[in-house]
């Protein structure tokens, strides 16, 4: 069972939210007993999305109302260091981050939540609970959370999904 606990929401899982798919149903299904979050890079990252595609009313207007269901995470003097820490340590190790990704990362990061994301490249950060749901399925079950970065305080159970082919 799910808890309505904050998580950050990627990019990629609020698109794949507004399809028509099994993968939208799923992620509109997970995210319903939470409380999402987003970043104001996924809110360009749509915005550029919508723009770029020429989307008329109707559809600006239904992600509109759809951006108004999510709290807003606004981006900081601590996000950008955390940020850059991330984009330094994944190009040491090989592995670079987009600027965006490491952006979402850290925002989820400095508040303390799960990044809820269908983006494997985002695995591996240090601190950061990450939450993929694949195509080929999923198992959930009730994990604590980790401690958070700021207070040191542990919050409460949520969902946490396993990739079956990683």
């Amino acid at each position: 069972m799910i808890q309505k606990d904050r998580v950050v929401v990627d990019t990629n899982v609020f698109s794949y939210r507004m399809q028509d798919s099994p993968l939208g149903e799923r992620f509109r299904s997970i995210l319903a007993a939470t409380h999402a979050c987003l970043t104001v890079i996924t809110l360009e990252e749509l915005l550029f999305g919508a723009e770029k595609a020429g989307w008329g009313k109707k559809r600006r207007e239904s992600l509109d109302a759809l951006i108004a269901d999510h709290e807003l995470l606004p981006a900081t003097e601590d996000t950008a260091r955390v940020s850059a820490r991330i984009r330094a340590e994944r190009e040491r190790q090989g592995r670079p981050l987009s600027r965006p990704d490491a952006w979402i990362a850290a925002r989820a990061l400095c508040n303390g939540l799960p990044l809820v994301s269908h983006d494997r490249d985002v695995r591996g950060i240090s601190g950061l609970r990450v939450y993929i749901l694949s195509d080929f399925g999923f198992e959930e079950s009730k994990a604590p959370f980790h401690t958070t970065p700021k207070s040191g305080r542990v919050t409460g159970g949520a969902i946490e999904i396993h990739d079956r082919a990683a």
